[in-house]
């Protein structure tokens, strides 16, 4: 059938027909093109044909032997999907010689190993936070790329870190800024040889926060504190801050994954963005529980663990606070009650932010003076605190470095 033919009418210059018009024909065919840019178009997907042979006998050649089930497999497909099986079967290994393939799997992987075998053979999973973290590392332990990156999505996801003020903890989704739990830092606080703010992680204390303390005397601080404000200077004192606190950044952690498991993420996760957003939900959740005076979970960390934690820069929280942990810590156990165990943890307590009110009873605590380690560095705090605005020469490269430094943040 030939082409639609388009009809174009010829120009006239003038109404009056020439000798020209007789000559020229006054209409011109040409073949009416198709266009393509209005056309329709249509995605569409089907499992590929390895899905029809998942765990099924039919033309299997190895059999995968995964706890007590045995899922039937083809080297081909399984070589294809991952690079470790690929050497495992098709190597000089003695995998590579047998019927029936022994995998060697945690508990967890295994109740999921089949989700994970079906997504090779299939490209489709369900994901879901209950059992993302097997998932992703079985998708790790066997290289399988793809399935490891959307993991690693979830994974991060669940260890978000929320942050907030405390005057406005509404419901609010617009007053809440999520974390990464990795990235780069901001002082909330400032600097170490300054009066603290409303934002820092400084140990302006208000008489409820003091309350689940027994051992040090907030009203007796209260009280020095408010001795001093009459000074010539006008300057207010602590003892007005407690009357009309400033806002306090709060943070707050998703609680996705329990602590145990964020705890086995930090330790042994080969991902370094997820074992840091690991660390930091973990600080986060632990600076919350200890601000509440509930040391269940920090008293059973181990003291490296726990080292770790106190000398890390973005642990945000009160240091009294902390110093109150870290003799819950010790006062858990006996054995860790000797001088050395008590100067390896408490030398990661940042002395210097405290006011001189506390840390007159903080150098009067029995562990503490059973350390003539720690003991010096309490009486360092206490002469930074007199004459740190009037410091020079040797007492001010001194009095430099990660104990006088305030806390900070982690921003994305």
């Amino acid at each position: 059938m030939p082409p639609k033919m388009k009809v174009l009418r010829a120009h006239r210059s003038s109404k009056s027909c020439t000798d020209s018009c007789h000559k020229n024909p006054r209409v011109i065919l040409r073949p009416l093109l198709a266009d393509f840019s209005i056309q329709n178009r249509y995605r569409f997907n089907s499992p590929p044909p390895s899905a029809s042979l998942y765990n099924k006998p039919e033309l299997s050649d190895i059999k995968l032997k995964v706890g007590n089930d045995t899922y039937y497999g083809h080297k081909l497909i399984l070589s294809a999907a991952s690079e470790v099986f690929s050497r495992m079967l098709n190597s000089d290994w003695l995998e590579s010689h047998t019927d029936v393939l022994k995998l060697e799997e945690e508990e967890e992987c295994i109740k999921v190993f089949d989700l994970f075998l079906y997504y090779i053979y299939t490209g489709t999973i369900v994901l879901s936070e209950s059992y993302v973290v097997p998932l992703y590392m079985l998708a790790d332990k066997y290289h399988v790329t793809v399935l490891l990156d959307e993991c690693v999505k979830i994974i991060r996801n669940g260890l978000k870190i929320f942050i907030t003020k405390s005057g406005s903890m509404s419901p609010a989704a617009s007053e809440v800024q999520p974390l990464s739990g990795v990235g780069q830092s901001f002082a909330i606080g400032p600097s170490s040889h300054s009066s603290s703010s409303g934002d820092s992680a400084s140990d302006d204390l208000t008489d409820s926060e003091a309350s689940h303390d027994h051992s040090i005397s907030l009203d007796e601080c209260s009280r020095q504190s408010a001795s001093r404000s009459s000074t010539p200077d006008n300057q207010p004192g602590p003892s007005q801050a407690l009357a009309d606190p400033p806002q306090k950044t709060v943070l707050v952690a998703s609680e996705t994954f329990s602590l145990p498991l964020v705890m086995r993420l930090i330790l042994t996760c080969h991902n370094e963005s997820i074992s840091n957003a690991a660390l930091y939900n973990l600080e986060v959740r632990l600076a919350n529980q200890i601000s509440l005076g509930v040391f269940s979970t920090w008293n059973e960390l181990d003291q490296v663990f726990l080292t770790r934690v106190l000398s890390d820069r973005h642990f945000y929280c009160k240091e009294f606070y902390l110093f109150r942990a870290v003799i819950s810590w010790l006062q858990f156990d006996a054995k860790r009650q000797t001088e050395d165990v008590i100067t390896d943890v408490l030398q990661h307590v940042r002395f210097p932010l405290l006011k001189p009110c506390y840390l007159y009873q903080v150098e009067q605590d029995d562990l503490v003076s059973r350390s003539s380690a720690t003991k010096q560095l309490i009486q360092e705090a206490i002469r930074y605190q007199l004459f740190k605005s009037c410091c020079h020469g040797d007492d001010r490269v001194r009095w430099t470095g990660p104990q006088f430094e305030e806390r900070l943040v982690r921003r994305p």
